[in-house]
């Protein structure tokens, strides 16, 4: 007997669609028999790709993951050196049924398309490139629940996720193919025209990133010497961490900040940091609770500081500050 599609106007227009690829993304995914299932049908693909920004001084990492049920997160972080900048993450708006249908669509091509299936002789899993700068390293995993086993494949790829191309892909004839699928996941879930929180930026690390209660930074500040760092961090109750090292001859520290905030769960983060044709630009992003949170009354002075590769003066805040609405609790 045919396995009945499900209720829903949604789930029954997609189901039907999945059914011809073998996947009902509405039903019970235990009924299917897991010997006629695609590889990771049932699972998840990673896509990670670690890009060198600014001659190698730092990176941007971006980490997509989408799963056959229908959710996806994308997560970037940009460093410096080994401290970490700033963390970014969003997560699929659409429907799961519509989500899940993407996925089996993307893992279809990839098991049964011959221009575009991962499963052909000659492309190997086992290798583990060293990509030289200016080249970003992608692995791509997929997970099979159904045989509880994994497969990657690691190669060199020019761009971003955002600007992925196959083209300079290496080190083996086959790396252009592993690029095209990387591609083809990012346009399933994040779309063509997906933008990087952290697109054109330099690299950064945090020094410091917390609050104040009492009297604090009213405005975001340049901070270019050793004095002026080591009074910013007694006026940020720091003396407990110890005082950052940095070169002034070869750095440049930011001080980010927007003032009295009057709600718990405010905070401020430097996003972005780019040079432009006269000077550097500096995005601050003001992160407050979301919709239908109630936070709690609290007088504080949140603050973001970091260090950058030295900056081409004059250094100037993006106004207004940008304001980002994040979960509860």
């Amino acid at each position: 007997m045919p396995t009945p599609l499900p209720s829903t106007p949604i789930c029954r227009a997609l189901a039907t669609i999945l059914l011809s690829v073998g996947v009902l993304a509405c039903g019970d995914p235990g009924l299917a028999d897991p010997d006629s299932l695609r590889f990771a049908q049932r699972g998840s693909v990673q896509i990670a790709l670690i890009s060198p920004l600014a001659l190698g001084e730092g990176t941007l990492e971006q980490t997509l993951e989408s799963r056959s049920e229908g959710p996806w997160t994308l997560t970037e972080k940009v460093t410096y050196g080994t401290r970490i900048g700033d963390v970014n993450q969003r997560k699929s708006s659409v429907l799961p049924e519509v989500a899940a249908g993407q996925y089996a669509q993307w893992i279809t091509q990839v098991n049964d398309n011959p221009g575009l299936s991962l499963f052909v002789s000659g492309l190997s899993s086992d290798l583990e490139p060293e990509c030289l700068f200016p080249a970003s390293t992608l692995t791509l995993t997929l997970n099979d629940e159904s045989t509880r086993t994994a497969r990657s494949w690691i190669r060199c790829v020019q761009g971003f996720l955002s600007t992925l191309t196959p083209v300079g892909s290496g080190p083996d004839p086959g790396a252009p193919r592993v690029a095209n699928v990387a591609t083809l996941a990012r346009d399933f879930t994040l779309g063509q025209d997906f933008v990087s929180a952290f697109g054109g930026t330099l690299p950064f690390g945090t020094l410091a990133h917390g609050d104040v209660l009492q009297t604090g930074p009213d405005q975001p500040e340049v901070i270019s010497s050793a004095a002026g760092l080591s009074q910013w961090w007694s006026r940020l109750n720091l003396p407990s961490q110890s005082l950052p090292s940095v070169d002034f001859e070869q750095e440049t520290v930011i001080l980010a900040a927007v003032g009295q905030r009057l709600e718990a769960g405010d905070s401020v983060d430097v996003r972005r940091i780019l040079p432009v044709a006269q000077g550097t630009i500096v995005e601050l992003v003001l992160q407050v609770p979301g919709d239908f949170c109630s936070p709690a009354e609290r007088r504080h002075f949140p603050y973001h500081v970091v260090v950058v590769p030295k900056l081409r003066a004059p250094i100037r805040f993006s106004q207004p500050v940008s304001i980002e609405r994040i979960p509860c609790g």
